[in-house]
């Protein structure tokens, strides 16, 4: 079964959309885990061990997420669908 013209601008609509989603949402993760690390480093100065392991937990999720990301715009490169199957 072939796709219409607007099914395909539909999907390289989307495609696109999470490639930039992906490039405006790594950014600023970046910061926070850069930022993350400098403060368990003690930098900015001591932190007591609740608060290191708050900000452990908080970099792992920042991990987590990067993670996703990149699964989803390898999806969209390759041109399929988040849920694993693939555009016709």
């Amino acid at each position: 079964m072939k796709r219409s013209d607007k099914e395909r601008e539909g999907q390289f609509c989307s495609e696109e959309f999470i490639m930039a989603m992906s490039h405006d949402l790594r950014v600023p993760l970046a910061v926070v885990k850069e930022s993350i690390s400098l403060i368990l480093d003690g930098i900015p100065g001591n932190i007591n061990e609740k608060q290191e392991k708050m900000l452990i937990i908080a970099r792992k999720n920042v991990d987590k997420i990067v993670v996703k990301m990149d699964a989803l715009l390898e999806k969209a490169k390759e041109g399929g669908n988040p849920d694993g199957k693939k555009s016709a």
